[in-house]
């Protein structure tokens, strides 16, 4: 096993949790249109699954409505339930037979709270991802034909690298749930 290798992947790793997360924080809705609120939406269409993004032109129409335009006026049904049935989203969108619209309702304080709730419980759960990943190289490492100086130069170095990046991860979710509880 490559020292080098292994510390690589497993910052690949990181880097990608560290991203996926970024990407949750940005579709959280915060009483501003977005278009990046819709990037999980995928929509049943043509029998398949398809995001949204592939299916029309998503704008923002003012700041607090979504202008959704299908590329084909025979699936607005089918993206309407999908935006509709979006479990991470509370919309509800409206269309005139060309073009579909999404009001982005105010955010109330009880809407706050259940946000900044769902907030703190993703980041747990890629705070527990994390820790696997960890635990993973740590076991891989201790499998691996290495010494016992290599084993402690590289933990310590995996351990560093953890520390770092569950770090950001609650720097950021902490600037995110500041930016919700102060929206007027």
């Amino acid at each position: 096993m490559n020292d080098d290798f292994s510390l690589q992947v497993f910052q690949k790793h990181l880097k990608d949790l560290e991203s996926n997360f970024d990407k949750y924080l940005q579709r959280i809705s915060v009483g501003r249109a977005q278009v990046s609120l819709l990037d999980g939406v995928i929509v049943e269409a043509y029998d398949t699954k398809m995001p949204l993004n592939q299916m029309a032109t998503i704008l923002v129409k003012d700041a607090s409505t979504l202008q959704v335009t299908p590329f084909d006026t025979d699936q607005i049904d089918d993206i309407c339930e999908a935006i509709t049935n979006y479990d991470q989203l509370d919309l509800n969108p409206t269309d005139d037979g060309r073009i579909i619209y999404i009001p982005i309702p105010a955010v109330t304080m009880e809407r706050r709270k259940q946000i900044i709730k769902n907030l703190q419980a993703q980041k747990e759960d890629f705070l527990i991802k994390l820790r696997q990943h960890r635990h993973h190289v740590l076991k891989q490492m201790n499998q691996a034909d290495l010494s016992d100086d290599q084993i402690g130069r590289l933990s310590k170095q995996v351990n560093e690298l953890t520390a770092q990046i569950k770090n950001n991860l609650e720097t950021v979710a902490q600037a995110k749930i500041e930016e919700i509880s102060n929206i007027s």
